[in-house]
């Protein structure tokens, strides 16, 4: 009897053995698709400020830090300079430095009532630049104008557009 089991023993340390090596154990990789944020906030305030005061103040409901970039759900961006303020409203937003890319109801509003309303726009923080990508809507006062594109200059407050279409009331 004491030969059997020791057959027995044999014959499973074998087949284990066996199944071991000819067997090759397959290794699966969990690989994360989506990049994990280095920071998240909800319900944020962001102020800049500068020697004269507050520069800019970012408001929204989530931002999302990555390495490179940082995005911002119902963002609304003040900016104040000694002309004027202007707020920029946007459902959805990313920061890649010096861009600030809008999209999904962008509102562009300045104190002087100037507001436009588009689905794309994108902020050049260096340049002070605003460059709309899809049409638009811009009114003033009574005064509504519609294009394909437009680009401001907020530092010399020029605006040049394509495809204008102007509803003028005098």
């Amino acid at each position: 009897m004491g030969i059997n089991i020791k057959y027995f023993f044999l014959f499973v340390f074998v087949a284990l053995s066996s199944i071991l090596y000819f067997l090759e154990p397959k290794f699966i990789s969990l690989s994360v698709s989506k990049e994990m944020p280095r920071v998240v906030f909800q319900d944020f305030e962001l102020y800049d400020l500068n020697t004269s005061g507050v520069k800019s103040i970012m408001t929204g409901t989530l931002a999302e830090n990555f390495a490179n970039y940082t995005t911002i759900n119902n963002m609304n961006y003040f900016m104040n300079n000694a002309k004027m303020t202007t707020q920029v409203l946007a459902l959805k937003a990313k920061y890649e430095k010096p861009y600030l890319y809008f999209s999904e109801r962008v509102y562009f509003i300045r104190n002087d009532g100037l507001k436009l309303t588009t689905e794309k726009a994108q902020y050049n923080e260096k340049k002070k630049q605003f460059d709309v990508l899809l049409p638009y809507t811009l009114e003033y006062g009574y005064n509504q104008f519609s294009g394909k594109s437009l680009h401001y200059d907020m530092l010399n407050g020029k605006m040049y557009s394509k495809n204008i279409e102007v509803r003028y009331e005098f």
